[in-house]
């Protein structure tokens, strides 16, 4: 066996390894374990924090699924973070018949996780849920969400809304992190979450931000929460049920991308999270050995064995991921996949460099990396 073969064997091990041991069956396993019982939290426990800023040009979708819910949580509080295109009016036109507060920042203070804080200190009941203010969700969401069990935080899903194929290229890496996360989830732990859709309880939230650095960097409200409540052993529990999950807009165009994406890179290399960081490390090192065996094949081996090879590689792949896609509905995009892998490797390169000088943007902010 030549030198050029032995690599592409390793590479082809150790991906395959990867993809069924590790993600593929992790997934599997969260699956098993995800099963709703009888009685849950109830919603008289449950006020949604809601923060938002220059929101009205995309909050409707959320006013319409709370005027359409069959189910109520005990109230809403909207935390306004300084807008100016009359989000607040708005909000108050059309929830005319719901239990809502309208809170705002004061003018020193600044950012989603002081807007967070401020509706968590609002809140009367015991577990609080916070919400984007551009989700939208279905009309048993509450109803479902009633039933999961006490933890400290539950990781619910999000699913993004791409809109169109250009869009739904640009979210293939979000959909392919997340099931690595949820592998990851089914052997250890969760290593990402989303805000967008997240619930903990009221008091473990107060208890941990207090002593902590969480209010040190502007973003990230929820992988830094993710981290404390994990540090300090409280109860997480993560959801996959398409029951369970909120609908957002993914970035429409490559400027609105790299923003969101630097601004992910960012918070991920300041958390700091070991397993996290292992995970991404592990990722990136099979994707530069995918390019270089990928190079070796096309150099010294016949066409034969490159379409072998090519074959067994979008093979293992396409089985591998078919369960998560087929599960949140994204057939559309699994179909894009034997294109993708070839993109995500560069893409992911580019984005790393990047993020090193580059300050993303968050409403109309700044944000240092």
């Amino acid at each position: 066996m030549t030198f050029h073969q032995l690599f592409i064997l390793i590479f082809f091990i150790s991906h395959a390894s990867f993809m069924i041991g590790w993600v593929l069956i992790g997934y599997l396993k969260l699956r098993r374990r995800n099963v709703h019982k009888t009685p849950g939290i109830g919603l008289s426990q449950i006020t949604v924090v809601i923060p938002f800023r220059n929101e009205a040009n995309r909050i409707a979708p959320l006013l319409r699924s709370i005027l359409q819910s069959k189910d109520k949580p005990a109230s809403y509080v909207f935390v306004d973070d300084h807008s100016t295109d009359g989000t607040e009016a708005l909000i108050s036109e059309k929830l005319t018949s719901q239990p809502y507060t309208i809170l705002s920042l004061k003018d020193s203070i600044h950012g989603k996780k002081q807007a967070i804080l401020l509706g968590v200190q609002c809140a009367q009941t015991e577990y609080v849920l916070t919400l984007d203010a551009d989700v939208s969700f279905d009309i048993d969401y509450f109803k479902n969400l009633a039933l999961i069990q006490s933890a400290d935080l539950h990781v619910l899903p999000v699913k993004i809304n791409a809109g169109n194929t250009f869009s739904e290229l640009l979210q293939q890496d979000v959909q392919l992190a997340n099931l690595v996360n949820l592998g990851t989830t089914g052997w250890l732990r969760p290593i990402m979450c989303s805000g967008a859709n997240l619930l903990f309880r009221r008091g473990s939230f107060l208890n941990e931000v207090v002593k902590s650095n969480y209010f040190e960097k502007s973003s990230g409200d929820d992988v830094y929460l993710l981290k404390l409540f994990q540090f300090s052993g409280k109860k997480i529990q993560t959801h996959i049920s398409t029951k369970l999950e909120v609908i957002t807009e993914g970035a429409q165009t490559v400027h609105e991308y790299i923003d969101q994406r630097t601004r992910w890179i960012g918070k991920s290399r300041h958390v700091a999270d070991s397993l996290a960081n292992s995970m991404i490390i592990v990722q990136f090192i099979l994707a530069i050995s995918f390019w270089i065996a990928l190079a070796l094949a096309i150099v010294n081996l016949s066409a034969t064995y490159f379409m072998i090879f090519l074959f067994a590689k979008i093979t293992v792949d396409a089985i591998c991921l078919y369960p998560f896609y087929h599960h949140n509905h994204k057939i559309k995009t699994w179909m894009l996949l034997p294109g993708y892998i070839f993109l995500l490797p560069l893409v992911n390169c580019f984005l790393l460099l990047l993020s090193i000088g580059y300050s993303p943007r968050w409403k109309d902010r700044s944000i240092v990396n």
